[in-house]
């Protein structure tokens, strides 16, 4: 995990860190890999929000059925 912090502060200045209103992730990929990197994991994460959000919609539907039964 530390390697990973590292790699981090290597990539990213630091004036960059404190300033920037994006994900930390996002900074790197677009100093390591280029803009089209950036916005693929922008994407990326955006999915996965959306992914999250999908599964906590059907996981709750499920849950209050057998709540329901029991009554």
């Amino acid at each position: 995990m530390w390697t990973t912090k590292i790699a981090y502060f290597a990539a990213v200045p630091k004036e960059e860190i404190v300033s920037s209103g994006r994900i930390l992730a996002a900074s790197f990929f677009r100093n390591v890999f280029g803009t089209s990197a950036e916005r693929a994991l922008s994407v990326f994460v955006a999915l996965s929000a959306f992914g999250n959000v999908l599964s906590v919609i059907f996981s709750q539907g499920r849950r209050r059925s057998p709540v329901a039964v029991g009554i």
